[in-house]
């Protein structure tokens, strides 16, 4: 009775970590077969809330635009980069999105490879998604110099049913300035500026903000109306979040990702995330994304909990298993 008594400690914690494990597999079973719900099971490793907007208006510190590795890129990418440039970064931007644009609509499906490839598959007319415009656009758009950032929202919780978006800093303006790189238009307010993110969500949610124009950039429009653009911005907007890190193509040039990467993006993910260089989410809340939020906050616990769980568990049935054996021989 005495010698099984210290014992009784570490079978109670192994059979609290069996529980954790078993909850935490229950509640992330739901989640894990739909690829949407797995962006979302990622985004609760990574994300934020914001205490305040403010920062969101404050421009980029001086060299905030990284080296991407321009000097990596095809001598005909950087030719075709020089002759985009212009002296002011909102000019250069629409000429960015041009650059992408080919004819017709989007063709759209996702891509889900490096920036170099994601272009050239793009600009082939063969695919790519919102997600995937906008990595290749900051890619491009850090090269010339031009600060550049990217938003996302979800129509559905914090998940992958969403949209992606950027926003580039123009120093004559004095401003950020919204740009959907995928469907090629940005917005103008009342004094004929374009919008920030932020202005127009504010413009769509309350109406504090007068969203006066909706400007195409690209050849073809995949809406029919601008009513239709702004009725689709506003379905998800209000939980919005900004990609604040690391860059998808800093990350690449790490070799232990480019080799995850060259196997699985969603590997490649991970492998980002274990080693802290994946982009923060960065929630801007709005009033009633309180049950959105509280979503996020349950499937992280879980997706924490459960490779600490199950590593107990390994190493408490482990450790039993060489006490046996050694009492055995």
């Amino acid at each position: 009775m005495r010698r099984s008594w210290p014992c009784r400690p570490a079978i109670g914690a192994l059979l609290v970590a069996a529980a954790v494990l078993l909850g935490s597999v229950a509640f992330l079973a739901g989640y894990v077969s739909d690829g949407q719900d797995q962006v979302l099971v990622r985004n609760s490793l990574v994300y934020e809330v914001a205490e305040s907007i403010e920062a969101f208006r404050a421009p980029p510190a001086a060299g905030a635009v990284p080296d991407e590795g321009g000097s990596e890129l095809p001598s005909a990418l950087l030719a075709d980069l020089a002759t985009l440039r212009d002296d002011q970064a909102f000019a250069t931007a629409l000429a960015l999105v041009r650059y992408l644009d080919t004819p017709g609509p989007p063709v759209g499906g996702r891509i889900a490879s490096g920036s170099l490839q994601a272009l050239a598959t793009i600009r082939a007319g063969a695919g790519g998604y919102c997600a995937d415009y906008t990595q290749v656009f900051l890619m491009l758009a850090n090269v010339v110099g031009v600060p550049a950032r990217e938003w996302g929202f979800s129509f559905r919780g914090y998940g992958g049913d969403g949209h992606a978006v950027v926003e580039i800093y123009d120093a004559a303006l004095a401003k950020w300035i919204f740009l959907d790189v995928f469907n090629g238009f940005y917005v103008t307010g009342a004094d004929g500026r374009p919008l920030s993110f932020l202005e127009l969500r504010r413009g769509l949610l309350d109406g504090s903000t007068t969203v006066a124009a909706v400007v195409t950039v690209t050849d073809v429009s995949p809406f029919t109306s601008p009513e239709r653009i702004l009725h689709y911005l506003r379905r998800g907007i209000s939980r919005a979040y900004l990609w604040d890190g690391a860059s998808a193509a800093a990350a690449e040039r790490q070799p232990v990702l480019r080799w995850l990467g060259e196997r699985s993006r969603a590997l490649s993910q991970l492998g980002a995330i274990a080693l802290r260089l994946h982009p923060r989410m960065r929630i801007v809340p709005a009033p009633g994304e309180r049950a959105a939020l509280l979503e996020l906050r349950l499937v992280g616990a879980a997706a924490r909990a459960l490779p600490l769980a199950g590593g107990f568990v390994l190493v408490a049935v482990a450790v039993a298993l060489w006490r046996r054996r050694r009492r055995s021989g």
